[in-house]
């Protein structure tokens, strides 16, 4: 009997610990950019990509939530990015609170103390080319690519259904009157800055040519590859950022 009450009280002990281990982060949306928000939180606490978040608003100093479906997707500098694909106007909700509700919030170190997040999109000019970066876009496939014409370019990707995911960088310029051949350099990162693949393409423009498309991806024939949150890539040639842009995986 007495080992019985013993394995219900470890029972009862491990519940308890692992619901005071849940922590609400409040916050507020201050930036809305398409379908991604920016809130910026407060304490002494950070949350974690893949942590829900609510957004509503405060009444007689209490939280009152009015959509609960967000997701984060990073962790940057007392700031989070959250997404939620099937919210249709995100941008209604600048200015109201938030709620981060964070099974393992983690102190802040040195490097939350310098971490000032990424710089904005970059679009450049190609070195050795002298073109102009029109966009760069992404699409998903799977092994084998997809044709132009049938490639849908979004920058959200559900996890469960996403294999490879691609990018295509536009370029434009005068025709040069005669072939240029140069290599794309290109990363994808985490949003914590952890290099996850480094590839290249070796390219060509051609002499008569004003625009032209050229692409390349990375990823895994599994659908369980890609985790949640939201990734950067970049693209280079001849050692110089010519293209940044970000993407999300939900």
């Amino acid at each position: 009997m007495k080992k019985i009450l013993s394995i219900v009280c470890c029972f009862i002990i491990c519940i308890c610990s692992s619901a005071q281990s849940v922590s609400n982060i409040p916050g507020e949306v201050t930036e809305v950019r398409d379908k991604e928000v920016i809130i910026d939180y407060t304490g002494d606490l950070i949350p974690n990509v893949g942590d829900p978040v609510s957004i509503g608003f405060e009444v007689d100093g209490d939280f009152v939530p009015y959509d609960v479906t967000w997701i984060v997707m990073e962790v940057s500098g007392g700031g989070v990015s959250a997404l939620n694909m099937n919210f249709e106007n995100p941008r209604q909700l600048l200015g109201y609170k938030a709620m981060i509700k964070s099974k393992n919030p983690r102190r802040p170190t040195y490097y939350d103390v310098i971490q000032t997040g990424w710089p904005g999109n970059i679009i450049g000019i190609v070195p050795i080319v002298g073109a102009q970066v029109d966009t760069l876009r992404f699409f998903k496939s799977g092994k084998g690519g997809v044709e132009v014409d049938k490639r849908k370019y979004t920058k959200y990707f559900p996890a469960s259904e996403t294999q490879y995911i691609n990018w295509q960088l536009n370029l434009r310029r005068s025709p040069p009157g005669k072939r240029i051949d140069f290599k794309i350099i290109a990363k994808y990162f985490k949003s914590d800055g952890k290099e996850i693949t480094e590839h290249y393409s070796d390219a060509h423009y051609g002499a008569n040519w004003s625009s032209s498309y050229h692409n390349s991806g990375w990823g895994s024939m599994s659908t369980t590859y890609w985790k949640i949150g939201k990734y950067y890539a970049q693209l280079y040639v001849n050692d110089q950022l010519i293209a940044q842009e970000p993407f999300f995986v939900y």
